[in-house]
């Protein structure tokens, strides 16, 4: 399960779980994209919690599929039963095991493909498909942002929204908060650094990520970007 900065995931395969779990153990992220259909290795059977969650959900089977994954690989890495590892809400939603505080939890998924990412450090894995110019949400990005996008070659625009957004999603599942900081709130620069600030406010929370990206095209020819962000410096 060896990465490189262009390789920043695994595809599922029939080794995903052992290799997880050594990954865990040499004190390393895990990242695992799941395309839709795809085959899966042996995964413990779904918990009836697990499945009453699901219930209402139109990704049902996606939804169960991510949980078994990561119960997999945490119960390969800690040792602790199936039924031990129960999966509770965060207080802004995020997944998370309630006996394990120090394994973080990432999920993202996508047109019935799905991405998860396990980590001793907080981490954050966010997986979005590309779009088109006339679609960006242009509302969400700090007015510095915007100008650097709007002075990019128009073919350019695409791949660097693409960019951008995804790792600001990443960073925000990493701190926990989700959607709670509004995109626009959240600041990067150099790279790894971020800060959280609304306009015209002081900063009220900085620190610094590891970020890596990659692009990945599924069967029909879509675009996706991928990005994971693992939190190791915060204040505020």
């Amino acid at each position: 399960m060896a990465k490189t900065p262009e390789t920043v995931f695994t595809l599922i395969g029939p080794e995903t779980v052992a290799a997880g779990v050594a990954t865990l153990r040499e004190g390393r992220p895990v990242a695992v994209l799941v395309p839709a259909g795809a085959p899966l290795p042996p995964l413990p059977p779904p918990l009836e919690r697990d499945i009453h969650a699901a219930e209402n959900r139109r990704d049902r089977a996606a939804f169960l599929m991510r949980r078994q994954l990561v119960r997999a690989i945490a119960q390969g890495t800690t040792g602790l039963t199936s039924d031990a590892l129960a999966f509770t809400a965060g207080p802004h939603g995020a997944p998370q095991f309630s006996n394990l505080p120090d394994l973080h939890i990432s999920l993202s998924a996508r047109e019935g493909h799905s991405l998860i990412g396990i980590a001793r450090e907080p981490i954050g894995v966010d997986f979005e498909r590309a779009i088109r110019v006339e679609a960006f949400p242009w509302n969400v990005m700090r007015p510095e942002e915007a100008a650097a996008l709007r002075a990019l070659p128009e073919s350019q625009q695409s791949d660097a929204f693409l960019s951008f957004w995804t790792c600001k999603e990443a960073i925000l599942k990493a701190l926990g908060s989700g959607f709670s900081i509004p995109p626009e709130d959240l600041y990067l620069r150099e790279g790894r650094h971020f800060s959280v600030q609304a306009p015209g406010q002081c900063v009220a929370e900085s620190g610094a990520v590891r970020l890596s990206q990659a692009r990945w095209n599924d069967e029909t020819g879509h675009s996706y970007g991928i990005a994971v962000a693992i939190l190791f410096q915060q204040t505020g």
